[in-house]
C-alpha cells in the first residue's frame, strides 16, 4: 500500500512539474472576487490622461461571463481615445512595493470584444520609485491569450526589490481602434516559463 502511496505521489510531481503548476508566483488579482483591494493590498481602478475632455474615457468593472475558467470574473475594461486631443487611458493596481527579485516574468491573460470591437495592441506599464518602463503587447483577439512578458523586456527597471504599480496604457498614438473593450483575467508575476 506504500508503495502505491509513493508511485502516486511522484506521478502528480512530476504532471505538476511538467505542466508548470509548481512554479513560484504572486498573484496581483485574479478578479474572481469582484473587490478591492487587489490581492497584494492595493487598490486598482481606471485612469484618463485628461479626465476634462470628455471623449476620453475609461470605465471598469467585474464581468461573470468573460472569464478564463468556470470560476470567478474578469476585468472589463471600456476605453476611448478617439479625441482631438492627446487621448491616453487604461487602468492601474498598486502593488504595495512588491519584492518581485524572485520572479521574472509578469503574467496576465487578455481578450478582445467581438461585439463593442477593441486594439489588438496596448502597453504595459511597471513602475518603481525611481523608473518607469513600458512594453508593447500585440497581436490581441477576441480570444483568450496567456501573455508573458519576461523583466528584461522593462529595460528601464532594474532594481525589483520595491515596485509600487502595473499599469495598462491605451493610447490613441498606437492603438489600432480608438474605442472599445478588453478583459483582463488573473494578472501575476512568476518564474514559469515563458509562453506567448
Amino acid at each position: 500500500m506504500n508503495k502505491i502511496i509513493l508511485i502516486f505521489i511522484i506521478f502528480v510531481f512530476l504532471f505538476c512539474m511538467s505542466q508548470n503548476l509548481l512554479a513560484d508566483y504572486l498573484s496581483v488579482d485574479t478578479f474572481d472576487d469582484q473587490v478591492r483591494p487587489n490581492n497584494l493590498g492595493g487598490d486598482y481602478g481606471p485612469w484618463v490622461l485628461s479626465w476634462d475632455d470628455s471623449p476620453q474615457s475609461c470605465t471598469i468593472e467585474h464581468d461573470v461571463t468573460e472569464k478564463i475558467d468556470n470560476r470567478g470574473a474578469s476585468l472589463k475594461v471600456k476605453y476611448d481615445v478617439d479625441s482631438k486631443r492627446k487621448a491616453a487611458c487604461g487602468f492601474f493596481a498598486f502593488l504595495e512595493d512588491a519584492d518581485l527579485r524572485k520572479f521574472d516574468k509578469l503574467i496576465f491573460y487578455i481578450k478582445g470584444d467581438i461585439k463593442e470591437g477593441y486594439t489588438q495592441n496596448i502597453m504595459v506599464e511597471i513602475s518603481t520609485s525611481n523608473n518607469v518602463s513600458r512594453v508593447r503587447v500585440a497581436g490581441i483577439t477576441d480570444k483568450w491569450q496567456k501573455i508573458a512578458i519576461p523583466f528584461s523586456d522593462f529595460r528601464e527597471i532594474s532594481d525589483w526589490s520595491r515596485v509600487n504599480k502595473f499599469a495598462v496604457v491605451i493610447e490613441d498614438s498606437f492603438v489600432s481602434k480608438k474605442t472599445g473593450v478588453l478583459y483582463f483575467d488573473d494578472i501575476y508575476f512568476s518564474d514559469e516559463e515563458r509562453v506567448m
